[in-house]
């Protein structure tokens, strides 16, 4: 009895990521994630040297019964300004086109003259809403590869 409850929960429960993503070819998945972290992040190749923090991190959660998009995007505007200025906010389809999304950009400065952009792509897929949060610093360009992988997002 408790071996099917087990099998049913583990059979029943959602994916941390959709099952069409993909990575960037060559970032490797972390491990060890806190318990109040991304539900799963990778890792650029040069990550940890000379002060490069490039990752790409998801959270997702159900989305509730009333949930969409906008709501979804006002809820995390109003979290992400809290500590960050957003510098950009858009649609941004999901799936190569074929679903809504909204892109994010928020910068946040450190102490040391540091600053990163994190950019937020989020989308509901499969009844949950999933956070794709891309984290460089800000002087780095956007590699197309992060773009690929965003765009893997597909029910």
């Amino acid at each position: 009895m408790i071996l099917a409850v087990l099998l049913s929960v583990v059979l029943n429960s959602a994916p941390l990521v959709p099952h069409s993503f993909v990575p960037p070819q060559g970032w490797t998945e972390g491990k060890d994630l806190p318990p109040d972290g991304p539900d799963a992040i990778w890792l650029s190749p040069g990550f940890g040297k000379n002060g490069n923090g490039e990752n790409l991190a998801v959270t997702s959660r159900p989305a509730g019964r009333q949930a969409d998009l906008p709501s979804e995007v006002r809820a995390a505007i109003a979290e992400l300004s809290a500590d960050r200025d957003i510098t950009v906010s858009r649609a941004e389809s999901t799936c190569r086109g074929k679903l809504p999304g909204w892109r994010l950009e928020a910068k946040l400065s450190f102490p040391n003259g540091l600053t990163i952009s994190q950019v937020y792509h989020l989308s509901l897929v499969g009844g949950r809403t999933y956070t794709f949060v891309f984290t460089h610093k800000a002087s780095d360009a956007i590699e197309p590869a992060i773009s690929d992988a965003i765009q893997s997002i597909c029910a």
